[in-house]
């Protein structure tokens, strides 16, 4: 096993496409080796302090492939890798590399700010806008389900039944579907939630045998 120093690293790129609009989230950053510039480094990887390991090695070329291949995205200019910092995108879109600290609390904010424009959009009736604004809390705090519950309703609301599945279906990862449909329930008073998810069994299905990380339609 191979241990490198984080701060004889730099950023050159993260391990994503970053589509309009970007959603504020945390990257993964690709670094390469200042004292080595010919070894770059691919995550997943172990961090502890100044310490980084369990890295993917390869070079320059098959980084240059990746980018072309739109599995990689390249920084315009390298960062000096720092303790205790993340690379993410801000609210305004840009990708930044800045403390720990200062990126839980941003988040912490974000997630407040936007679940409670999604709660008053969701109350207006302007599902669109909900919805946007519930991925953009889900984003900054994945764990929680109170997003997907809003983002859910919406989607039943607006007859999205490809996307209600698709998001019920996530949602299992913190909820049994049961207590989902329940919270939904709460959310949008007397009406049940068996039609909404019902016309999507087959497409449910189908996302069940996909990825959970992926991005629905």
């Amino acid at each position: 096993m191979t241990v490198f120093t984080l701060t004889d690293l730099e950023i050159i790129g993260f391990a994503s496409t970053l589509e309009a609009p970007a959603l504020p989230r945390l990257l993964a950053p690709v670094f390469r080796n200042r004292v080595s510039p010919e070894v770059v480094l691919l995550p997943p990887f172990t961090l502890q302090n100044n310490e980084i390991w369990n890295l993917t090695q390869t070079n320059p070329a098959e980084f240059d492939a990746l980018v072309a291949q739109r599995k990689l995205t390249p920084l315009s200019a390298p960062i000096p890798a720092k303790v205790n910092h993340d690379l993410w995108v801000n609210p305004e879109g840009s990708v930044a590399y800045e403390s720990k600290a200062y990126v839980k609390r941003a988040f912490a904010r974000l997630f407040e700010k936007h679940l409670a424009l999604a709660e008053q959009k969701l109350i207006a009736k302007d599902y669109e806008v909900a919805r946007h604004h519930a991925d953009i809390a889900r984003a900054v705090n994945p764990s929680r389900v109170d997003p997907l519950v809003i983002r859910a309703a919406a989607e039943r609301s607006l007859g999205q039944h490809s996307r209600f599945a698709f998001t019920r279906h996530i949602a299992e990862d913190i909820v049994t579907p049961d207590d989902f449909d329940r919270l939904i329930q709460s959310r949008m008073g007397d009406e049940t939630v068996a039609d909404s998810h019902g016309s999507a069994v087959m497409g449910g299905s189908a996302i069940r045998r996909s990825s959970r990380f992926a991005i629905a339609a």
